[in-house]
């Protein structure tokens, strides 16, 4: 793959910035600020960002069919209506765990939404993955979690990729669309000169982008092999997430955070916090909408 450059997508002092997702329907691209409440919209080839505070840290947030959101936040699943900032309770399965939150989410090709916990202090094995099925019913799927990142889905072999960041691997399954059940098949160790595996992607060639907290970039690796094919740099440290983008998908979108760095450590990299881009030669799937 031809050399590639992050350049500078949208400038912001982000704490904890994560979870891209690219609404093609609206050309935008949608965000948060885990640790600052926030959810943003941007749509692309504008510098007017749409700022939504909610009231707590916000793990995930994804777009529906019908033009709502599913928001992972503090209090549990919500459906979360943009027009008017209103949320609408959906579960709280760990009511009983207040030092826990959402984390990463995304909704998979059978248009069910995945979604994971963790403790907010980072304790070991506290969180958990969970389904969320067509008609709004949630059944857990993994315990024991860390911190619940990166999901992928290759539906031509009916592949999972998921990462618990501790690990630092990515671990493969076995699944079957419409089904809540994952047979784990192998896993691989990411670079781990490249810091934690976080937030992941995957691209029309079944290759998954992986972004690596505090690695300064993003790292494209082989599922089955584990291989490092390639990796761009990203002018901050803690780099969360990305996704695929654009009106022709080619573009990776990538968040990055500020959250613990040192005075000198953002000194040398002030744009800690942004929204990257990266020009591919690859191009990644569209989102699937929620209630397909």
């Amino acid at each position: 793959m031809a050399f590639m450059k992050a350049e500078l997508y949208y400038k912001k002092e982000c704490v904890l910035g994560e979870g891209p997702v690219w609404d093609h329907r609206s050309n935008e691209l949608l965000w948060i600020d885990i640790d600052s409440h926030q959810l943003y919209f941007l749509k692309d080839g504008s510098n007017e960002i749409e700022v939504h505070n909610l009231p707590s840290k916000v793990g995930f947030v994804t777009p529906c069919i019908d033009g709502a959101y599913i928001a992972g936040i503090q209090e549990g699943l919500h459906r979360y209506h943009r027009s008017t900032r209103s949320l609408i309770p959906l579960h709280h399965p760990e009511s009983d765990k207040p030092g826990n939150r959402w984390n990463d989410g995304k909704c998979n090709p059978d248009g069910t939404i995945w979604c994971g916990t963790m403790s907010i202090e980072e304790e070991l094995h506290k969180g958990g993955l969970y389904r969320l099925g067509a008609q709004e019913e949630l059944n857990q799927v993994l315990s024991k979690i860390s911190i619940s990142n990166g999901l992928a889905w290759n539906p031509d072999l009916g592949r999972m990729y998921y990462i618990d960041s501790p690990t630092q691997s990515v671990q493969v399954f076995d699944y079957k669309p419409g089904s809540e059940v994952i047979v784990k098949t192998h896993e691989f160790s990411t670079d781990l000169a490249l810091g934690y595996p976080d937030g992941m992607t995957i691209d029309e060639d079944g290759m998954l982008w992986v972004a690596q907290w505090d690695g300064h970039c993003i790292a494209r690796y082989h599922p089955e092999t584990g291989q490092l094919i390639t990796k761009v740099e990203i002018p901050a440290p803690r780099v969360t997430s990305c996704c695929f983008g654009g009106k022709d998908m080619s573009r990776l979108f990538v968040t990055t955070a500020r959250t613990r760095l040192t005075k000198e450590q953002l000194e040398k990299y002030p744009l800690s916090g942004s929204v990257f881009v990266i020009d591919t030669n690859t191009k990644g799937l569209e989102v699937t909408l929620y209630g397909k």
